[in-house]
């Protein structure tokens, strides 16, 4: 269960990691490029549908920033807390 645990937790610190590099990266603007791809191929996914539903529920002054990145992280956090939560419940 412990192997499980550390694999998953490692996966969503690097799915973190990733989403931070997208961010830093979208704010340099470097053409495209195979890292960029990899990474848009990988995020969108994800990224897509939270931004959509930002869309439709937050007022329009506040849709000038991208907000799915933030949202993500969030996300991402609460699974490891769970994740954790998890663990300890079934040792």
């Amino acid at each position: 269960m412990i192997v499980v645990y550390r694999v998953l937790s490692s996966l969503l610190t690097l799915l973190s990691i990733a989403v931070l590099i997208h961010v830093a990266i979208s704010w340099v603007r470097p053409g495209a490029n195979r890292f960029t791809y990899i990474l848009d191929r990988i995020l969108e996914p994800l990224l897509s549908p939270i931004r959509n539903l930002l869309r439709a529920h937050l007022p329009s002054a506040l849709q000038m920033f991208d907000w799915s990145p933030a949202v993500l992280l969030l996300l991402i956090g609460l699974a490891q807390q769970l994740l954790s939560m998890l663990l300890v419940w079934f040792i």
